[in-house]
């Protein structure tokens, strides 16, 4: 049975003792879900656990290869080069099935010495998307209405592979309808509101889940664009959720250029950093996760968040995380 789309009505008074102490007005802030009113033992147990059924990115092995093969077999690259961008759009239904499957079409295409090298490589991180058109109630200051949009294809306002749709995994219904989920998107919208000082009509909303596993020796990448921005004025670039048994994982927020830090901290679960993105041009990372034991599973968790000012009467289009 489809699920009909709802409603929800958020009050997040409780930012103005941000307001009042001047921090929400910073472009950078480092948060803990306590400050927002949840009770963050609870909440990281009760959505902590979604992650681990959640199907794997396709899209991680597949943009590896693509720019294996375009390095060592550029003559294949070219020749199959719209029947890949064409195959492309498939894999947001292969990955329930095959997550591989960026790999495996290539397999079939180039030298024997190229295939040993596709044949290592796999998918790392579980996501899932949900969106939200965030609106202000017109009688109360930190009332926010939240009306469900579902997951559409997305794409992001950047000038590499992440710019193609990408199809993930709709959220579980009981994380995108979560109670305390809603009170931090809608507590995300007020921090915008006031760090941006403008009045919008409305904010697209992106929900991301993403588990990044430690499964190698050498490290997995939870951002394996390096310092990147991810086209929204304003995203929440991590509220971690769970680290197990992985060390690594660093935070780290740039200026405009990529090369002056601005901040730099190992959040904890519980903890996130709220950012201006492309409002303020920060560009933002997270360094390479390794397993503490080798010999146990090892993975780390976040919510992310992607604020976009949008006409409430708008088409609504994406936007893309990565980390």
């Amino acid at each position: 049975m489809r699920e009909t789309l709802g409603f929800h009505e958020v009050d997040v008074a409780i930012a103005r003792r941000f307001s009042l102490r001047g921090a929400v007005t910073s472009p950078i802030r480092v948060f803990n879900i306590a400050e927002m009113g949840i009770q963050s033992e609870a909440f990281l147990g009760r959505i902590g656990r979604s992650f681990q059924d959640l199907p794997f990115d396709p899209y991680d092995p597949a943009a590896a290869a693509e720019e294996l093969v375009k390095k060592r077999s550029p003559d294949a690259y070219h020749q199959h080069e719209a029947e890949w961008i064409s195959y492309w759009d498939e894999l947001g239904d292969l990955q329930y099935t095959n997550p591989v499957a960026g790999p495996q079409f290539w397999n079939q295409r180039v030298s024997e010495e190229v295939q040993v090298t596709l044949g290592g490589l796999r998918p790392h991180r579980r996501r899932s998307c949900f969106q939200y058109l965030a609106t202000p109630h017109s009688s109360s200051r930190y009332l926010w209405q939240l009306r469900e949009l579902g997951n559409p294809p997305f794409k992001q306002s950047v000038s590499d592979l992440r710019a193609r749709p990408r199809r993930f995994a709709t959220a579980p219904a009981a994380v995108y309808r979560d109670v305390d989920i809603l009170l931090f998107a809608g507590f995300a919208c007020q921090m915008a509101r006031q760090a941006a000082s403008v009045i919008a009509t409305a904010m697209k909303v992106t929900l991301h889940q993403v588990l990044t596993y430690a499964n190698s020796p050498a490290g997995n990448d939870p951002a394996p664009e390096g310092p990147h921005q991810d086209g929204s004025p304003f995203i929440v670039s991590a509220l971690v959720m769970q680290r197990c048994n992985v060390v690594g994982g660093v935070s780290r927020v740039y200026y405009a250029g990529k090369d002056v830090l601005a901040l730099e901290h190992e959040l904890a679960p519980g903890y996130g950093i709220f950012q201006s993105d492309t409002h303020g041009r920060y560009f933002h990372h997270v360094s390479t996760i390794y397993p503490a034991d080798p010999a146990r599973v090892a993975y780390r968790s976040i919510i992310g968040l992607d604020i976009d000012f949008v006409s409430e009467d708008a088409p609504i289009l994406g936007s893309l995380r990565s980390s």
